[in-house]
């Protein structure tokens, strides 16, 4: 097993990696489900078109982070985002929210 440096909150951080031994082609584990539990500090959105058309940007307006869109998609069990519609209602979880469980991940797989 490889170790891999990536930043706390990517999703890959605590998956296994394989390499090929032939080449230099990666393929990272499967996840197992990542749940966001309702907690008082979560935030509601409305979703807007902008939002639809920029998950990324809505993900650094909350996040600081544009990567983390998926995390907004995993909370609300939005299989496909762009299928969302103006409108819709959203749950946020809070920063720190993703830090613990992205930590607890983590933790379990050391």
């Amino acid at each position: 097993m490889r170790s891999v440096d990536l930043q706390l909150t990517s999703r890959l951080r605590a998956t296994p990696l394989l390499q090929l031994p032939f080449n230099n082609i990666y393929f990272y584990g499967v996840w197992g489900r990542i749940t966001f539990p309702s907690r008082n500090d979560d935030r509601i959105r409305t979703i807007t078109l902008r939002d639809i058309i920029n998950w990324p940007a809505l993900s650094k307006d909350y996040f600081n982070n544009p990567t983390q869109a998926w995390v907004i998609w995993v909370a609300n069990n939005i299989l496909d985002p762009w299928a969302v519609t103006v409108g819709t209602r959203v749950r946020i979880p809070s920063r720190s929210h993703v830090d613990e469980v992205m930590a607890a991940i983590v933790k379990d797989a050391e």
